[in-house]
């Protein structure tokens, strides 16, 4: 039976897509390369799981797709190299860009009555980065430590003067100073809108993921490296870490959201809530 995914490309014209079950697969865990700190997560984030025609196959930066999309519309499937996707809420713009080595994505939220700017991670590439914002950022979230997330974090902030924003924990981890620091209840500006900063403990001391609910109903969480379709985030075989990242996730964000929140990962594809909440208690039993 098919499952349902909205995709929004306009606050009033929902494309509505369907996703086919597919055989169920083993999955594996994948180990990780010394000195990568992606998420294995983002690796295996179909394998095993009902997903679309396209959820199988490996994308040019490595990643699995996750949802199968009407040419033009919004699937959250960008590409290292590829084009920038962007989507309409009726407060937001959201536009999606995969950078660098270790298919990093980058989200530039752009009020639409004031044109206030947030960037969620400055990761590489920063003329590709400077290129989608049109040159103006008013201030950069980097959800973490890790280098992966904040390698155009400098380079950026010379060019365009954005104040930055990180957690207190995994503020000296970044290589350019926090002007901001943020919590969990924290609320970070984005022009007139405001979104919550979620803190989630186990795949750094300091991530944090930003919750938005629109206006128009619509809720899109902004994971980082905590969430991922398939699992939370990497968290090096830790047990305790991991039920703290786990905990965190389903406490914060899985009993506090609808199911049809969205979810941005920092890395590969985009899900939702309603896509991940029957496996909460299958993570927990093969712990990671």
């Amino acid at each position: 039976m098919c499952s349902i995914l909205p995709v929004f490309t306009d606050t009033e014209n929902p494309v509505i897509h369907t996703t086919k079950p597919k055989e169920k697969q083993d999955t594996k865990r994948s180990l990780l390369t010394e000195g990568n700190d992606i998420s294995r997560r983002a690796r295996v984030s179909n394998a095993g799981k009902p997903g679309c025609e396209e959820a199988g196959k490996l994308g040019p930066n490595g990643y699995r797709g996750r949802m199968n999309a009407q040419p033009g519309s919004y699937d959250g499937n960008t590409v290292a190299g590829g084009p920038a996707q962007t989507r309409l809420t009726k407060q937001l713009e959201i536009t999606k860009l995969t950078v660098g080595p270790l298919g990093n994505n980058c989200y530039l939220l752009r009020c639409r009555r004031t044109g206030g700017t947030l960037l969620i991670d400055a990761a590489a590439e920063p003329d590709r980065i400077l290129e989608m914002t049109g040159g103006r950022i008013d201030r950069i979230l980097t959800t973490h430590g890790h280098h992966d997330h904040w390698g155009a974090l400098a380079a950026i902030k010379q060019a365009t003067g954005a104040e930055t924003l990180a957690h207190p924990a995994d503020a000296e981890m970044i290589g350019v100073p926090t002007d901001r620091l943020v919590d969990g209840g924290d609320r970070v500006p984005v022009g007139e809108v405001e979104l919550e900063a979620v803190h989630l403990v186990g795949h750094s001391p300091g991530s944090l993921a930003l919750i938005h609910r629109d206006v128009d109903g619509s809720t899109h969480v902004f994971s980082g490296d905590a969430l991922f379709p398939d699992g939370v985030g990497n968290t090096w075989g830790d047990p305790n870490a991991f039920r703290s990242l786990l905990d965190g996730v389903t406490s914060q964000i899985f009993d506090r959201l609808p199911d049809g929140a969205w979810v941005y990962p920092g890395h590969g594809a985009d899900t939702t809530l309603g896509v991940e909440r029957p496996a909460l208690s299958t993570w927990r039993a093969r712990g990671w």
